[in-house]
């Protein structure tokens, strides 16, 4: 125990306070959008309610942002150090919230939704690199999934709290978290000795070690030489065709980014822009700030399982249950918006499904569908790891605007339960497809997963067995 809580553990807790708060944009909108339609002026800070299609462009301009946001981060990360370009990407979401509390029309909000989607994005690029570069080996599975469970405290401090302040309080107070992370991280937090090496600083490189390891010099310098020889296989940090250039980066390249894809593509971001309208639509007999509070429990405490069970189960096992689960999830809350939209059938008896879908829904993707940012972050060589997680960050985040912009133009055309539907039914074809091809990484070293890339064909269920005879010098498909 005591092990575990060393100054590692410190950092990433004052590392927390960004994770929680780049989250907080996606669900931003779901206690807000009630209050920018209402008529109230007490209520609404603007001077009228906003239209259906400012309601798009309010949700989707974050995720505008959150392809912008990812667009610099190699370069500053590479030239000025992956602190300072975590202390940069918090800047742009200190001023939005800001903004926020204090927007009178429509346009501030816009600017300052896509500020923070800069953030946003910025963050889910960056945080998983220093996260992995400060962490060990024993523990960089457990502390690379810890991120989701801030990710999830930023959604949790929404649901919970957004229905019951005012606007503006609302805002103020958010603003406060990426404002204490700047500071403390500024004084607390050290560089990554990955870059400190990387550009040579071996002793600033050594001081980071002995102070993220609470360990003398002598004790860091096994790790310090292991650091050195990782980046001595690759000096020069890679481009674009660089993914494309040799066989085993480019799978991996193209596992990062579907896993990814398969995040947004599940409907998670627009179930949770459009959440309280949601349950208002289903007529639930719970009011909808009660129903926001029972999600926003279960966001928070689903988020705690896949820390304690990544390295155990594995994670390839955790993302194709949590397709699977959020598949079933999907279809039924498909059926309850089809009986209310579609037949006379009642759906007074089933107040209680739309809730329950959506606990459900929640509950399987914090299981597993975080994941993925664990499996990049294995899976990428170190040369192409800035550049790669930019464009897979940035990938999703176009998904993310597209499917949060014409959320409502899709709804009204297909149907809100058929809409579900599509959803669940990519669930269920990304848990196929990442059973048959996405390689299990756990407890494997980088250059095992690359041997796995290298030799185990097409079909990653059989990998293990292929590469253990390959080694052998059998070859059998």
């Amino acid at each position: 125990m005591a092990k575990f809580f060393n100054y590692t553990f410190l950092v990433i807790c004052t590392v927390g306070f960004l994770a929680v708060s780049v989250d907080v944009p996606i669900s931003w909108t779901s206690p807000n959008y009630v209050k920018l339609y209402s008529n109230d002026s007490s209520i609404n800070p603007l001077p009228k309610p906003i239209t259906v299609s400012e309601d798009g462009w309010i949700g989707s301009l974050v995720t505008i942002g959150a392809i912008i946001g990812p667009i610099p981060a190699p370069y500053i990360c590479s030239k000025f150090g992956r602190k300072n370009a975590l202390l940069v990407s918090a800047l742009p979401l200190i001023t939005s919230f800001y903004m926020l509390a204090f927007a009178k029309n429509v346009y501030t909000i816009y600017v300052a939704r896509t500020l923070g989607g800069m953030s946003l994005g910025a963050g889910y690029a960056l945080l998983p690199i220093y996260v992995g570069e400060i962490a060990e080996d024993y523990n960089r599975g457990m502390l690379s999934q810890a991120i989701n469970v801030f990710w999830s405290t930023g959604n949790f401090i929404v649901y919970s709290t957004g229905p019951f302040m005012s606007y503006k309080a609302f805002n103020l107070m958010i603003a406060m978290l990426p404002t204490i992370f700047f500071f403390l991280f500024l004084l607390l937090a050290p560089e990554s000795p990955y870059y400190l090496v990387a550009e040579n600083k071996m002793e600033k490189a050594a001081k980071s070690l002995m102070l993220l390891r609470s360990k003398d010099k002598d004790a860091v310098q096994e790790e310090l030489v292991f650091i050195k020889d990782q980046l001595n296989d690759h000096k020069e940090n890679g481009g674009l065709a660089d993914l494309f250039a040799d066989n085993i980066v480019r799978r991996a390249f193209i596992i990062c980014l579907l896993l990814v894809f398969s995040q947004e593509m599940c409907g998670f971001s627009a179930l949770f822009f459009y959440m309280q309208l949601i349950f208002q639509a289903s007529g639930s007999q719970l009011s909808d700030d009660i129903s926001s509070l029972i999600i926003s429990v279960i966001i928070l405490t689903s988020s705690f399982i896949s820390p304690f069970t990544v390295d155990r189960f594995g994670r390839r096992t955790l993302i194709v249950v949590s397709c699977f689960g959020m598949c079933f999830s999907l279809a039924a809350l498909g059926i309850f918006f089809y009986l209310l939209e579609y037949t006379s059938v009642s759906t007074e008896p089933l107040y209680w499904l739309p809730i329950t879908s959506l606990v459900c829904f929640i509950f399987f993707f914090n299981f597993g569908m975080s994941v993925p940012w664990t499996v990049t972050a294995e899976m990428l060589p170190g040369h192409v790891k800035e550049t790669a997680t930019t464009i897979i960050t940035s990938t999703s985040w176009i998904v993310a605007f597209l499917l949060t912009l014409f959320f409502n133009d899709i709804t009204s055309i297909m149907g809100m339960g058929q809409t579900f539907w599509c959803f669940g039914l990519y669930c269920f074809v990304a848990g196929i497809m990442v059973f048959l091809f996405v390689p299990e990484t756990k407890g494997k070293s980088f250059s095992e997963i690359q041997d796995i890339l290298r030799y185990g064909g097409m079909f990653h269920f059989r990998s293990k067995k292929y590469v253990s005879e390959k080694s052998k010098g059998v070859e059998k498909y």
